[in-house]
């Protein structure tokens, strides 16, 4: 492969006297790349694999200590319904571990032009759930700023993957009679190289403990988790799938004072439609 950097050439007095053209042969660099590329990720899925094992072993234990109680004879019905009970969240914990290990190996192909979906509807649903889960436990106040007829450029299940663990993040790291925002809006810019695209502003926002600078460091990092119930793989989904769709995230942490996630996602146009 050919590499080629262009410079002007001139008198020490400014004077433009033609163009300086050198070429380089960068073969061996970009087999350099390809290999720390391929490590980087062998890396990582070590990293995946190894969290991923210690994340398998708790739920199985559970689920092997009900059945050896149930396998009793005498096994009241009451106590039989808990077990089972048990046995059912730790067989959905495993699915939903598995479903993020698979994202994270192997994301889906994102095609150039995507049917644009109206974000409302999941946000809605995610408060939902969210409310049902935790409203016994904490009183938080939903917040939406949503412009108007904006529209996105994702798979529904994505964009619903998304939301959710971001909210469920800002939920969990908020104190009760604490408020959650979700703002989203359009007519913004996103830059990839040279071009220039529109984009959809998403933020989730809370006013809880926050974080500090050490651990905004970590927080994409597959199994890093602050939270006793948490797996850590939630925003690094979130972070890979923002990434596969061609955006970015940004992290505005306030020890004390909350957490803002700020991501622009790129409005995936027809080409003749994009600006470069």
């Amino acid at each position: 492969q050919l590499g080629f950097s262009i410079s002007p050439l001139s008198s020490p007095d400014g004077k433009r006297y033609g163009t300086t053209v050198i070429f380089q042969d960068i073969t061996q660099i970009k087999e350099y790349q390809s290999k720390v590329k391929r490590l980087e990720r062998l890396a990582m899925m070590g990293r995946l694999a190894a969290g991923m094992a210690h994340e398998i072993r708790n739920p199985l234990g559970s689920m092997s200590g009900a059945l050896q109680m149930l396998r009793q004879d005498k096994t009241e019905p009451a106590l039989s319904r808990r077990l089972m009970t048990i046995i059912e969240r730790e067989m959905s914990r495993l699915n939903k571990l598995l479903d993020e290990f698979l994202w994270l190996s192997k994301p889906q192909k994102i095609p150039d032009v995507l049917k644009p979906i109206d974000p409302v509807p999941v946000v809605d649903e995610t408060i939902t759930l969210l409310k049902s889960r935790h409203d016994q436990e904490l009183d938080i106040r939903f917040v939406k700023d949503i412009q108007p007829e904006v529209r996105l450029s994702m798979f529904e299940d994505h964009f619903r993957q998304l939301v959710w663990n971001l909210m469920l993040n800002a939920v969990e790291a908020s104190p009760s009679g604490g408020e959650v925002r979700v703002a989203i809006a359009g007519n913004s810019q996103i830059t990839a190289g040279k071009r220039t695209r529109p984009s959809v502003r998403v933020e989730v926002e809370d006013h809880g403990e926050g974080m500090s600078r050490d651990t905004v460091q970590q927080i994409f990092d597959p199994f890093f988790t602050t939270r006793p119930k948490g797996t850590g793989l939630g925003l690094a989904v979130v972070q890979s799938t923002v990434e596969h769709y061609g955006g970015n995230i940004e992290v505005e942490a306030r020890e004390g004072r909350g957490t803002l996630f700020r991501i622009n996602l790129p409005v995936r146009t027809k080409p003749d439609e994009t600006n470069t």
